[in-house]
């Protein structure tokens, strides 16, 4: 089966663990049908690897949330203090951004699986 194609595409993300936590900040570096390539803090990759996604879509007042899971590391940047990390994202709908916290809600119940 081929690899999805992924598109270089940097957006704002925002994202935290399925069991809790605070909110991070990241960017997403490539975009493909079945997941992000992301830029984020070298010290999530320590935690659970299952977490919910905010992407802020340049159109539309929209965003992208979506329940995923770390599946690789893609490179560190020590100087800047990052690291980029793959993630499948199993299921996602795109939403207004006032509408961001109840579909945060949603993947947060125990029930949601990726």
């Amino acid at each position: 089966m081929a690899r999805p194609t992924r598109f270089p595409l940097e957006l704002p993300v925002s994202y935290r663990n399925v069991s809790g936590g605070e909110w991070r900040a990241g960017t997403t570096l490539e975009v493909s049908t079945s997941g992000v390539v992301l830029r984020m803090t070298p010290d999530f990759s320590d935690s659970p690897r299952a977490l919910i996604l905010v992407i802020t879509l340049p159109f539309a007042d929209g965003c992208l949330v979506g329940r995923g899971h770390i599946t690789r590391s893609v490179a560190g940047r020590a100087e800047s203090g990052t690291a980029e990390f793959a993630v499948a994202i199993g299921e996602f709908q795109i939403v207004h951004r006032p509408a961001v916290t109840a579909a945060t809600d949603v993947l947060l119940q125990p029930e949601a699986r990726v």
